[in-house]
């Protein structure tokens, strides 16, 4: 898999001759305008003599100056268009070497096993591929313990490994096993490299409690 220092020898060739020829013609430009204000200056001192022509000189200085510097701005700008260009092109070229991930496969454990009336333990999320690598897995329910019927709720965070990014957010690309494990949704950030995925497992083992109180109103128990 091509990576972005793995780009072909004469696109860096052209990014190393575009880098070379910024800065000598910078240099060149900087002298030249260096040289031209110093013979203007001098000229335009010769030129006019007194307090009368004073303004005069300074207004034809502040043209000279203007036109230098415009002189030294548009080939600049077209180096700076040059290097843009290509820095977007090895963007593009780098992203297109990438292979998608086609399927993502977990398998996922808990330790201990939900049951209601104990506190949540830890959730681990595991994978046999070599095109990702699981970061993190977590609960998200908001809860100290566990009660009948609640379904543990976990985020698995995904990184892509070189030469691979994500790109499929569709239930049909993840194959997850354990717990009753069920997708409900994926988003990819990070230009495909990162994927965070939202799932849930089985409801919360256990018994009902028992019951302290029972009072009859009617014929229904309460």
């Amino acid at each position: 898999m091509c990576e972005m220092p793995c780009l072909p020898g004469m696109l860096w060739k052209k990014i190393v001759k575009i880098c070379n020829r910024f800065e000598i013609e910078l240099r060149h430009l900087i002298e030249y305008n260096k040289t031209i204000t110093g013979t203007t200056a001098a000229q335009t001192a010769s030129g006019f003599r007194g307090e009368v022509f004073e303004e005069g000189k300074n207004m034809m200085t502040r043209d000279w100056n203007i036109r230098n510097t415009k002189a030294c701005v548009r080939p600049v700008l077209r180096c700076l268009f040059l290097l843009m260009i290509f820095t977007v092109f090895m963007g593009i070229t780098a992203f297109a070497a990438t292979e998608k991930i086609d399927t993502v496969k977990l398998s996922f454990t808990c330790d201990p096993v939900p049951k209601a009336g104990e506190a949540p333990g830890t959730v681990t999320a595991k994978t046999s591929s070599r095109e990702f690598t699981v970061k993190s897995t977590e609960y998200t329910n908001d809860v100290e313990v566990w009660s009948l019927g609640d379904r543990p709720r976990v985020k698995v965070v995904l990184e892509a490994a070189d030469g691979y990014r994500f790109s499929y957010t569709t239930s049909s690309h993840f194959k997850l096993s354990g717990r009753g494990a069920d997708f409900i949704k994926v988003k990819i950030s990070d230009s495909g490299s990162t994927l965070n995925l939202e799932c849930y497992l089985s409801q919360a083992d256990g018994k009902p409690g028992k019951i302290q109180v029972l009072d009859w109103s009617g014929f229904r128990a309460r």
